[in-house]
């Protein structure tokens, strides 16, 4: 048994090691090239030729890939290319171009852009009578449009992919060409290295919620329609249950009364008599209630705390009517509206339209976020009560 038990300690541990040999091999193999004046990053394979515009004049690869410096140098600040990365035997290449304009400069990032806003710039790029396909794809965390391209070199047809984003206004492409179609896992090692792609700082233009914004607030929403559900239900449930408590009550109470007139003792008959009276249920919650008040009065003084937390001033009050500017004028709701409907009619000299407006708003917002919180607190206690077995007021 002990001898079981430690073949299994030793196995996991051989596990554990392989996986991290595995692990610290495989970033082994990435080298890091850094653009200093983009402040961006690009990892490739140790394993591929690399030239960049860094390259030295006597670096061997090009005289490896029989490329003449001088010639090449100037290739590349013609067309914008930074990197090159040959695979193993010359299989093929992939180049990093990287330039700015007014497009990708009035775009900034693709994910300033709204989903159909991005649709249209991948309509531009597949309305090319070169493209054959393209979508929209993340890399790294980056938006790419992945563009599969047909072209025609000295008479041959030759097959392009490209990865293209625009970051930090600037419009990068990752692109392989090859003579002959583009197998699958040369695709990948092409979207691999699009992975790589980091910037030490990516600047969004969006003043607005984020998509991540967006999410929470999905998710807030959705807790919000649980929690209100579960207290629903549990209402329900409790409303049920006092339901079958009350039967059983008055079944005892029956059986009571019928053994009471076989008795003929009239005194427990008018008793008993007196607790059969029905009690309804309380199935609705009133509108305080529901706002997390006890009772109405203590829903008036906190509506009036409002009232005055916005220097709305209560010296026009008729002390006659006292409370009654809080009562309703024919919206069913005890909720000072009619106060403010009446108060902000009146002539006040000393305010223009405008600041009365916003007083109004700023004292109903206020109100507002005070009834949720009371709500939501009062929910919670609710949902506590399904946890610690019911009803204790009950």
């Amino acid at each position: 048994m002990r001898q079981s038990v430690l073949g299994r300690i030793i196995a996991a541990a051989v596990a554990v090691m392989l996986l991290i040999a595995s692990v610290i091999s495989v970033s082994a193999l990435d080298a890091k090239y850094t653009f200093d004046e983009f402040g961006m990053s690009l990892k490739v394979p140790r394993t591929y030729t690399v030239i960049t515009r860094d390259s030295q004049r006597e670096d061997e690869a090009f005289d490896d890939l029989s490329l003449d410096y001088d010639e090449t140098m100037t290739a590349f600040n013609a067309a914008g290319i930074y990197l090159q990365a040959y695979a193993p035997e010359n299989a093929y290449k992939i180049t990093l171009t990287v330039g700015s304009d007014e497009n990708s400069e009035s775009i900034n990032n693709y994910s300033d852009l709204t989903p159909s806003q991005r649709e249209e710039v991948l309509a531009q790029f597949t309305a090319d009578p070169s493209c054959t396909g393209g979508s929209e794809m993340r890399h790294g965390g980056n938006i790419f449009f992945d563009i599969d391209l047909t072209g025609e070199v000295d008479g041959k047809t030759v097959f392009i992919a490209q990865d293209n984003t625009v970051i930090n206004g600037l419009n990068i492409n990752l692109t392989l060409q090859k003579n002959e179609e583009i197998p699958a896992e040369e695709l990948r090692a092409l979207n691999n290295i699009a992975n790589t792609l980091n910037f030490d700082k990516i600047t969004l233009k969006s003043s607005g919620p984020s998509f991540e914004w967006w999410r929470v607030l999905l998710w807030v929403g959705m807790l919000a329609v649980i929690s209100v559900s579960v207290s629903m239900l549990y209402r329900r449930y409790n409303v049920s249950k006092k339901r079958k408590a009350e039967e059983r009550l008055q079944q005892r109470l029956q059986r009571r009364a019928a053994l009471a007139k076989e008795l003929g003792d009239e005194a427990m008959i008018k008793e008993i008599e007196e607790e059969q009276e029905p009690k309804e249920p309380e199935v609705e919650q009133s509108f305080d209630e529901a706002l997390g008040y006890k009772d109405d009065e203590e829903f008036l003084k906190r509506a009036s705390t409002d009232l005055e937390s916005y220097d709305i001033s209560v010296r026009d009050r008729d002390p006659r009517r006292g409370i009654d500017f809080f009562e309703d004028d024919g919206d069913s709701i005890n909720d000072g509206t009619d106060y403010f409907e009446n108060y902000f009619q009146e002539s006040t000299p000393s305010r223009t339209p405008a600041q009365r407006t916003a007083s109004t708003v700023g004292a109903y917002i206020k109100i507002a976020f005070n009834h949720i919180g009371y709500f939501f607190r009062n929910l919670a206690k609710s949902i506590s009560k399904i946890f610690k077995g019911g009803n204790k007021n009950r």
